[in-house]
């Protein structure tokens, strides 16, 4: 379980979806950035049971998830694509 504002993934390596799990929010915006710093996607989702974002179409490789809450609070995590 997350604890304060932790935010994370699972599972991670991943090649289809992953789970996405943290502090209760009405909204959540994540933007998925490549190694290079590009955006490769951007949606905004509600933290619940379900929230999972499909990634079976990105390359393989390292990426970087930027999210931000409807209160403001940003953090990043690191996803792994094999």
């Amino acid at each position: 379980d997350p604890k304060n504002d932790q935010y994370y993934i699972a599972p991670n390596p991943s090649t289809e979806k992953v789970q996405l799990y943290g502090p209760a929010h009405s909204l959540v915006q994540f933007k998925i950035f490549d190694v290079t710093g590009a955006l490769v996607r951007e949606t905004q989702v509600p933290i619940s049971t379900n929230s999972v974002l499909t990634i079976s179409d990105l390359t393989a490789g390292l990426y970087w998830i930027k999210i931000r809450s409807d209160d403001g609070f940003v953090t990043f995590v690191k996803l792994v694509k094999p």
